[in-house]
Order: structure tokens, then sequence, then C-alpha cells
């Protein structure tokens, strides 16, 4: 903790260039450290995309705590960078709800839909649709904002054919 903070005091006498780069490397660097934690770990559980969600608003919330220490040194640089990661932020929180949202909705319905159509088999196809919901929606929010409706395409294609063939293949 010594060390970084002797970083910084060399870095408040550098332009606000290498503070913003170096800013920029801390939270890239504690948003990555916090999903492979998240991927590899917990993956195989069924509410990990709630656990990989939590750490990386902990990771912004880390970054902006270690911001505020340094807050009367850096402030003529601080109202940008927290425009951009609150927008930053938005984002990410934004495409991962909808896309979330929206994979749900399409297992669920098509799951339900199985249901009425199939009565046998229709348990085990609302519970590995609603599971397969969990880690599409993580492909999801891991692709960009721009190949969002895409993906979703893709999930709701899959969850047809995934509910329809469960249905049939069990009965």
């Amino acid at each position: 903790m010594f060390f970084l903070y002797l970083v910084l005091l060399f870095l408040s006498v550098c332009p606000c260039f290498f503070l913003l780069s170096f800013c920029l490397l801390f939270a890239y660097f504690s948003f990555t450290l916090f999903s492979f934690i998240a991927y590899f770990f917990f993956l195989s559980l069924p509410f990990s995309f709630f656990f990989l969600s939590v750490c990386r608003v902990s990771s912004f919330l880390l970054f902006f705590h270690f911001l505020s220490h340094f807050l009367p040194l850096f402030a003529y640089c601080f109202l940008p960078l927290l425009i951009f990661f609150l927008s930053f932020f938005l984002s990410f929180f934004l495409s991962f709800f909808l896309s979330f949202c929206l994979s749900v909705f399409l297992f669920s319905f098509f799951a339900y839909f199985s249901f009425f159509l199939f009565y046998s088999s229709s348990y085990l196809s609302i519970y590995l649709s609603i599971y397969l919901s969990i880690y599409l929606s993580i492909i999801t929010h891991l692709s960009s904002s721009i190949q969002l409706i895409k993906s979703v395409s893709v999930c709701s294609y899959l969850s047809i054919y995934l509910s329809i063939y469960l249905s049939i293949y069990l009965y």
C-alpha cells in the first residue's frame, strides 16, 4: 500500500495523461481479475451471474474508493473520469439487464409453450431452458453493445429448438 502511495505521488507531478492511463489500467485489471475468478471458479453454480455482476460492480467501487483518497490532488481530472466511468457502467448494466431479461423471457416462454403442448416432459425442459438462459445471458453480456441484438436472436432460435427437441425427445 505504501508503494502505491509513492507511485501516485510520483504521478501527481506528471501530466494528467499519465494519471488517466494509470487509472484506466487499474480499473481494467481489477475488472478482468474479478471476471476471471468468477468464470473459472464459480461457473458451475446456477446463480453465478449474480456473483459475476457483484464482482464487476465491486471492482468499479474499489476504483472509485481508490480515486477518492486522492481527490484533492487530482480534482481537475476527476469529473471527466467520473462521467466516463458512469456512462460506461450504465451501458454495461443496461446491456446485461436487457440481455438477461430477454433471454429469460424467451426461454421461459418457449418452455411453458412446450409445457402446454407436451405435459409429461415439460419440467425437465423448463429447468434446462432456465439454466441455459443464465449462461447465454453471460455470453450475451460479453458481446458488445452492437452485437447485442444478434446474440439475443441467436438465444431465441436456440430456445425454440431446445424446448421443442427436449419435449419431443422426452415424450
